[in-house]
């Protein structure tokens, strides 16, 4: 089969970095769509693999070249299923076509709008009931999560952890509530993590990502700062931290998989973003699912509540409880992010590949 990949930046090759190493190795034709050359990770990852790439640093260049070329495909895998810009590729009756949920992009863009005959694999039970509750597109699929399968191989022994990293807050979390006073408070609290960290001989990492604007240099020593400028930097940063502390991100998909113990910032105001929008009601179930309740166990996931983010005592408490507390990640990780995510990849394969089959044959009886 010759197989298109379609996806963007280089932290979003994650998502399909299973796919492709799984259908190079049943040689399949593979080629990736993206904004970025294979250099650095990408290429030692595919080292040895046979695995066309076409890139531009303009995305709808990208999408406008596959589009252009689909029929040389026999089936595209791609992210992002509800955007938009992706119509040309999505929003029509081809049935192999195929999505990948992508963070939390499928529960946010999901809109009743939508026909199209692709299928969208979801990345666990719980986002499966969400998307088909909130949306009445009802081509999805729960195999179990190449993505998730993919960051299970980075984790790490805890002896080999020897930092904590906190995450920057999206600029949104500025535009919406107060600017200069939020930062002030966000700025107190990194100073707590540097206490907290030189206390117990730990590093203190910051990752942050190209697009945000806010600059912590020079109010906070960290010893190393972490942007999104290739594949698995940020994914190795995670699964060598001993907890993380996050604005609410996304970024749990990832922690929970590589078995790092995090706070959430401020659930408070990730409940509040983007109100009126079509994104609201999606926002409200990620929040009640991940951001409150019964996730905080203080043992893997624990939460500061935005009036207590300068709270150094609160924070030294639960930071000290996270890495020294004894886990059960796989009871977490059934609880939280349900399913067989092992060998999803090939399972994933294995239907795409027989749909080819069934529509070939049915191609072949006319």
């Amino acid at each position: 089969m010759r197989l298109a990949f379609l996806i963007d930046k280089f932290q979003t090759f994650q998502i399909i970095a299973g796919l492709v190493l799984e259908a190079s190795a049943r040689k399949h034709d593979c080629s990736v769509f993206c904004t970025f050359s294979p250099t650095g990770q990408v290429e030692s990852l595919l080292k040895g693999r046979s695995v066309n790439f076409f890139y531009h640093d303009n995305r709808n260049s990208i999408i406008k070249k596959l589009a252009e070329s689909r029929k040389e495909y026999d089936a595209v895998l791609g992210i992002n299923l509800f955007n938009s810009s992706l119509a040309i590729m999505y929003e029509n009756d081809n049935p192999q076509n195929y999505a990948f949920e992508y963070c939390w992009n499928e529960i946010y863009n999901q809109r009743n709008d939508f026909n199209s005959a692709a299928t969208l694999f979801c990345n666990s039970g719980q986002t499966l009931e969400m998307i088909n509750s909130l949306c009445n597109f009802n081509n999805t699929a729960f195999v179990g999560s190449p993505w998730f399968e993919f960051l299970s191989k980075f984790r790490q022994n805890d002896a080999t952890k020897n930092r904590i990293t906190v995450l920057a807050p999206h600029n949104s979390m500025y535009s919406h509530f107060g600017g200069k006073g939020l930062r002030k408070r966000v700025e107190k609290l990194m100073l707590n993590l540097r206490e907290f960290c030189d206390d117990r001989q730990l590093m203190l990492s910051l990752k942050t990502r190209q697009k945000y604007s806010q600059d912590y240099r020079g109010i906070v020593s960290f010893d190393e700062i972490v942007t999104d400028d290739d594949i698995l930097n940020h994914v190795t940063l995670y699964a060598s931290s001993r907890a993380v502390l996050h604005f609410c991100s996304s970024a749990i998909n990832e922690l929970s998989n590589l078995n790092v113990p995090f706070i959430a910032a401020a659930p408070d105001y990730q409940k509040r973003l983007h109100p009126g929008t079509r994104h609201e009601s999606g926002i409200g179930l990620i929040h009640q699912k991940y951001y409150s309740g019964d996730i905080f166990d203080d043992v893997h996931c624990a939460e500061l509540h935005s009036n207590d983010i300068t709270d150094r005592s609160l924070l030294f408490n639960k930071l000290d409880s996270l890495i020294s507390g004894d886990k059960d990640w796989d009871t977490f990780l059934a609880t939280h992010f349900l399913g067989d995510h092992q060998g999803s990849s090939a399972r994933v394969m294995d239907i795409i590949e027989k749909r080819h089959v069934e529509l070939n044959k049915d191609t072949a009886d006319v």
